[in-house]
């Protein structure tokens, strides 16, 4: 009896490690930098500071307020981060940060910024094929909103998110990484004083999952084993029978 129970056990067994391996395993890292810089100012500033160019545009790095050259913001990149990625899962990630003050926080009203995004790797990397590395991933142009000086919003040209991936290899890993940005509040007097100034910008970064027929290929890869084991048991009864 123990046989045949085996032979009926395993294979589901397989049916569910080969649908929640891809999961488990997968959950692995992506190392990406960014660039960001102002490419407008509003009323009463002036862009300055050092000069920013990549593959899709050009800017300078800081911000600064024409009746008092002090009050100034500065466009801070990202060397490098690197951050877990899961199938499906959001995580936090961070896209760069702007140095600045509460006395100069005006300077952002009305002016512009883009981040662009470069991945540089993933973790474990495909044998042969470092695919991501250094590879453009897309930019995100956003603007800075406020309706009085005690609250001011970083909000997005596309919409409240902006998001963009890179196309993984066909074998599924690396996946495609899926990198999102959020409109944000940057600064906002009237909040308790944890809140007042947020100067990181942020949103997620996650891997997207296998397409559907993908997945339907491994569930059926199982199921076939499954059908061994249900042969294997009518075999066994017939045999008790004789």
């Amino acid at each position: 009896m123990l046989s045949w129970i085996r032979r009926i056990v395993a294979p589901v067994a397989a049916i569910v490690v080969l649908c929640v391996l891809p999961a488990a395993t997968r959950a692995d890292t992506v190392t990406y930098y960014t660039k960001v810089y102002f490419t407008a100012a509003g009323s009463g500033t002036h862009l300055g500071g050092s000069a920013v160019t990549t593959a899709l545009g050009t800017g300078f790095d800081t911000l600064i307020s024409n009746s008092n050259p002090s009050n100034n913001a500065v466009a801070v990149s990202l060397n490098s981060s690197t951050v877990e990625v899961y199938p499906g899962i959001a995580l936090p990630a961070t896209f760069g940060s702007f140095d600045i003050n509460e006395s100069s926080v005006q300077v952002l009203i009305g002016s512009s910024i883009r981040i662009d995004v470069f991945q540089q790797s993933t973790n474990p990397a495909p044998a042969g094929d470092p695919t991501g590395a250094g590879a453009f991933v897309g930019s995100a142009d956003a603007t800075f909103f406020g309706s009085s000086l005690s609250h001011i919003d970083l909000k997005f040209l596309t919409g409240p998110t902006v998001s963009f991936e890179l196309p993984g290899n066909s074998d599924g890993w690396p996946p495609n990484v899926r990198y999102t940005l959020q409109d944000q509040v940057v600064y906002d007097s009237d909040s308790p004083p944890q809140f007042r100034l947020n100067s990181t910008i942020a949103g997620t970064a996650t891997a997207v999952p296998l397409p559907a027929t993908a997945m339907a290929g491994m569930s059926l890869l199982g199921g076939f084993g499954g059908l061994s084991g249900l042969t294997g048991l009518v075999r066994y009864r017939r045999a008790l029978a004789a």
